[in-house]
């Protein structure tokens, strides 16, 4: 069987490092047996280079072998809390045991809290029918030839953009701006300086004019 690993971030790798040992269960499910207990299936060791499931196929075939005409049968991962040996509380993952029939690769997502403690389970089969049914009773014990096990670990959201805080007057209220100067009141200056220039400019070729005629008797 091939195992996938996965690297993981040093602070997380830390985190479980200090933790006891991840251990996995399994179980099937179904009418007939709603409450049949869980076996150990094997064990997630996570190391800063990455994460293995050992001992993946322990007891899986004998388990399926019992549910071969049973369609309404689940097959569930279940995954044992530090300290915590109680299996109601155990977070639990299924998937249908007519699925496993055809599956040739199955992914087990471990989540991971802020302190480094995985607290929950995703369990997924591949390939499964696009509709989730079930084509047939069991008719072969699956051969899950890829095991993948990933660390789904938290995200910080984006930060929110703040707008600055309009000022306020002393007595607690908005400042409210100066009302906008209309294009008059804007350039006017302007305006008065190229009335002065027309008016100069205009005045001036009448003098050289006036200096040329001659003076009368």
């Amino acid at each position: 069987m091939q195992l996938k690993l996965w690297t993981c971030i040093p602070l997380l790798c830390a985190g479980f490092a200090a933790a006891a040992e991840l251990r996995l269960h399994h179980r099937i499910i179904s009418p007939d047996s709603p409450d049949s207990q869980f076996t150990l299936r094997g064990t997630i060791e996570v190391t800063p280079t990455g994460a293995t499931l050992s001992s993946a196929d322990k007891g899986l075939a004998s388990l399926l072998e019992q549910s071969r005409t049973q369609n309404d049968a689940f097959y569930q991962l279940a995954l044992e809390r530090e300290g915590d040996v109680d299996q109601d509380s155990w977070a639990i993952s299924p998937v249908k045991t007519c699925h496993l029939a055809s599956s040739t690769s199955e992914i087990i997502r471990l989540h991971v809290g802020s302190s480094g403690a995985a607290f929950a389970l995703d369990y997924f089969v591949s390939p499964v029918p696009r509709d989730g049914s079930c084509s047939s009773a069991l008719s072969r014990v699956p051969s899950l030839g890829n095991t993948t096990v990933t660390l789904k670990y938290p995200t910080q959201p984006p930060r929110p953009k703040l707008r600055v805080p309009p000022p306020l007057t002393a007595e607690g209220q908005p400042l409210v701006p100066p009302p906008e100067k209309t294009f008059i009141q804007k350039y006017w200056i302007y305006g008065v300086i190229i009335f002065m220039f027309m008016v100069l400019s205009g005045a001036g070729p009448d003098e050289p004019e006036a200096a040329a005629r001659p003076a009368s008797n």
